[in-house]
């Protein structure tokens, strides 16, 4: 997962079957069927959290959308008070008066009134794990600490996890208990807890804690034998296991084992069990705003059953897929095949690491990280690349001759040098387009950005860092001078380059209101201000999520309110534009002309 992202393979091959994705097709034709029939959709057993599917309603034949303060993100026309829509299209975007009048004219249809409040483009979602989100939520106990939770010790932690042990999990053979979301640095003590600390939890059901950057986890020992692992283990290319003096394993997971281990030890979904997930996350991004969501690791296999979900009216917000395999060869034949069912579900892209994360000490930095951590970094004190230049390249390549871009994760200033280099080898290999979406963005220095910009390389800026883990990023990885310059949007933008921002959910929730706030503000969790020379503008953290994220993304058909676009819209209870983005609100999501979801009714 990103920012920290890796391949979600327990939704892959291994864990999720083609048998799965059909049994996934017929659990939705299943609900199709019970809501045809006035039953309602059935979800699974013991998924608590899981928001059931309901089919989305035909917009109606002609709307008018009256009252309001439309911020258009145009530049011919960049302000209206209203918009008519016909079917699920925008046609009409003007004044009261002109609109009624097309209104009228047209033949009639519904009028809804705004009553002030601001309407904006449906927020595109740039970069977020859109079924990881749903899975957290069902699966995972949380143990995030402030802002974002209420773990300050390694003691509450413990006492956390013992309260989930043997309590009954939501999907069949699941026994698991797993916390996620930690941040060692964010405690008390500073560290993860011991394998012996979670032993003492249980020594019977295995437990595992997972770094908020799933670049780092522990396991107590019924951990170790549930995963197969011992001391003659050996350690993959790209990842590592941690031990003690005598060679015993301590524990201690590292980059791409961190994944393995999560494969092995969460539930493969299929049928109701992923409709309800997929419920769950729906519902969560509506209620943000968000009108397109991003999965931006998505298994050959799993897109099967995003297309099944497609090919049904349940799909309530649209969804963008980003392809992701645990090999090049194994992308290589996924490419051979992109069914899509746009503007519900298409695939946009490719996705490729070049570093792990900053705050597990794993990013590729050119100078060394500002501390260490008391037994040292896990990949040196500089961290390293993920992959070669060389494969990089390979995978740009793949993406570019399959008419796709490539998504590459990287953090650290010596991951986009790589970055960089990948692009310009790719680029005398292949006589197609290659095109280059730099994720995440923290360590990116001016002549960098000078050769992003000759080549086309877009930045999408994981800008919840700064309020997050803003302070530690400049008292404990960065150092003062790299901390402030860190996520560099106003050098982005100023240097010609097209930004989005994100959230990377499920590392910090999807909230684009925050995230906006944070690239405008960039106030650390202390209240400090870090380097506030790269603030943007509320406009331009505004477009980051509607019209710069449709372009950066390929999608022409929205981020904006015009005549032609889809009529999928965010309603504001205040102008973002002129209000702290703390103090607005999300009040309705629309979808194609259909109010997918709002606030208390309103």
């Amino acid at each position: 997962m990103c920012d920290e992202c890796e391949t979600i393979s327990w939704l892959s091959p291994a864990r999720f079957s083609r048998r799965d994705a059909l049994k996934f097709a017929a659990a939705v034709a299943a609900s199709a069927g019970a809501v045809a029939a006035g039953a309602g959709a059935p979800g699974a057993a013991g998924v608590a959290s899981a928001a059931p599917l309901a089919p989305r309603p035909r917009p109606v034949a002609r709307r008018a959308m009256v009252g309001a303060s439309v911020l258009t993100m145009t530049d011919g026309r960049p302000a209206a008070e209203a918009i008519l829509i016909e079917g699920d299209r925008i046609v009409e975007v003007g004044s009261d008066a002109a609109v009624l009048r097309s209104l009228r004219r047209r033949g009639g249809g519904e009028v809804t009134r705004m009553n002030g409040r601001t309407v904006v483009p449906g927020f595109i979602d740039p970069h977020g794990h859109f079924l990881l989100e749903g899975m957290y939520g069902a699966l995972t106990v949380d143990l995030s600490s402030p802002p974002l939770g209420r773990m300050r010790s390694i003691t509450q932690v413990l006492d956390r996890l013992r309260a989930d042990v043997g309590t009954p999990k939501p999907f069949p053979g699941f026994f698991w208990t797993i916390g996620t979301l930690f941040d060692d640095t964010a405690v008390r003590e500073k560290r993860f807890p011991t394998m012996a600390e979670l032993d003492r939890v249980s020594r019977r059901d295995p437990i595992m804690v997972v770094h908020n950057s799933i670049h780092v986890a522990t396991v107590n020992s019924a951990g170790l034998r549930a995963l197969g692992l011992s001391r003659s283990t050996p350690n993959p290319h790209d990842g590592e296991y941690g031990r003690r003096a005598d060679g015993s394993l301590d524990g201690m997971l590292y980059e791409s084992v961190v994944e393995k281990a999560m494969t092995s030890a969460l539930p493969s979904l299929a049928g109701e069990g992923l409709l309800n997930v997929v419920g769950d996350a729906m519902e969560r991004s509506l209620r943000n705003g968000v009108s397109t969501a991003l999965d931006a690791s998505v298994s050959p296999i799993l897109k099967i059953a995003y297309s099944a979900l497609a090919a049904t009216p349940f799909l309530a917000c649209r969804m963008g897929l980003w392809l992701s395999a645990a090999s090049n060869a194994d992308l290589r034949a996924a490419l051979a095949d992109q069914p899509n069912a746009a503007p519900w579900v298409e695939t946009i892209g490719v996705k490729g690491f070049a570093d792990g994360s900053i705050q597990g000490w794993t990013a590729a930095l050119r100078e060394p990280y500002h501390t260490l951590p008391s037994g040292g970094a896990p990949q040196g004190p500089r961290g390293k690349l993920r992959t070669s230049v060389p494969k990089l390249t390979e995978l740009m390549v793949m993406a570019a001759e399959n008419g796709l871009p490539s998504a590459i994760h990287a953090n650290g200033d010596a991951a986009v040098d790589a970055v960089i280099a990948a692009t310009k080898a790719a680029r005398a290999a292949t006589s197609r387009r290659v095109r280059v979406m730099m994720q995440h963005c923290q360590v990116v220095h001016p002549e960098q950005i000078v050769e992003m910009k000759r080549l086309g390389i877009t930045a999408s800026v994981f800008s919840r860092h700064i309020a997050v883990w803003g302070d530690r990023h400049r008292d404990v990885f960065l150092g003062p001078e790299r901390a402030a310059a860190m996520g560099p949007s106003r050098s982005f933008i100023d240097g010609g380059i097209s930004l989005t921002l994100h959230t990377d959910t499920p590392v910090t929730p999807l909230e684009p209101l925050t995230a906006m706030r944070d690239a405008v503000e960039r106030r650390t969790g202390s209240g400090a201000v870090l380097g506030p020379a790269e603030r943007i503008t509320p406009r331009e953290a505004l477009a980051a999520y509607t019209s710069e994220a449709a372009a950066q993304l390929g999608f022409a058909d929205r981020g904006r309110i015009a005549p032609g676009l889809l009529a999928d819209l965010t309603v504001l209870g205040d102008d973002p534009l002129t209000t702290p983005l703390d103090k607005v609100r999300v009040h309705q999501t629309w979808v194609g002309g259909h109010r997918a979801w709002s606030r208390n009714g309103a």
